[in-house]
């Protein structure tokens, strides 16, 4: 296996996975169900810091294979998304990319997410195109918890609600998937440990040791 390949399997995929396991953890309070969407918790809140903060850290290290001149070090996710936005994996760009959660919802986790330089090269959203609402409904969590968004009163942190962690997850799973499939060979994709959340499939799988699991809507017996 290349070792780049392997390094990337190691620190970024298999930490996915870690991820994944702690929100599949969640299912013992709360049905994995569109009606649990708005559902928040100290416990989706901090997996939803910890998933869009891994974005970021993956966003950076696909910007810097693709760019060896990308630097890590104050940059935001127009800088790292500009680099990157434009690969085609499996003839689709990232933009386009659908997962399938189960049988409740396909998601398009950075449809419409477009940025470009202007003439004084910063780089700015493209016209008629728009940052993830997920990706600014973290950013909103992460720095202005306590504050009211909307004239109900709520407070920012229950933004933090599963449906949000659920796209987060989703933007997360597209980006490695892809790193994966653009970088990869087929021998070593081969190798590479199933998501447990989004499959091609309609349904989930949960690989285990001696035989895989079949959730159906996620509803464990």
């Amino acid at each position: 296996m290349d070792k780049d390949i392997k390094r990337f399997i190691k620190n970024y995929w298999n930490f996915y996975l870690c991820l994944e396991d702690d929100f599949f953890a969640t299912l013992k309070y709360v049905e994995f169900d569109k009606k649990n969407y708005n559902t928040f918790s100290l416990e989706y809140l901090k997996l939803y810091l910890s998933v869009c903060s891994e974005i970021d850290v993956v966003g950076k290290v696909f910007a810097k294979r693709k760019n060896n001149t990308f630097k890590f070090k104050n940059t935001n996710i127009y800088k790292w998304w500009i680099n990157i936005q434009d690969e085609l994996v499996e003839n689709k760009l990232i933009s386009e990319i659908e997962v399938n959660f189960g049988d409740i919802e396909k998601i398009v986790p950075w449809k419409n997410f477009k940025v470009e330089r202007n003439l004084q090269n910063r780089i700015k959203l493209c016209d008629k195109k728009k940052v993830p609402d997920w990706w600014s409904s973290y950013n909103k969590v992460k720095h202005n918890r306590m504050d009211f968004f909307d004239q109900e009163n709520k407070a920012s942190y229950e933004k933090a609600n599963f449906y949000n962690l659920l796209k987060a997850f989703a933007g997360l799973f597209v980006l490695e998937n892809s790193y994966l499939k653009k970088y990869a060979t087929d021998d070593e994709l081969k190798c590479v440990k199933k998501s447990k959340l989004f499959q091609k499939e309609s349904k989930t799988y949960i690989e285990a040791e001696s035989d895989s699991i079949i959730i159906d809507n996620f509803s464990l017996e």
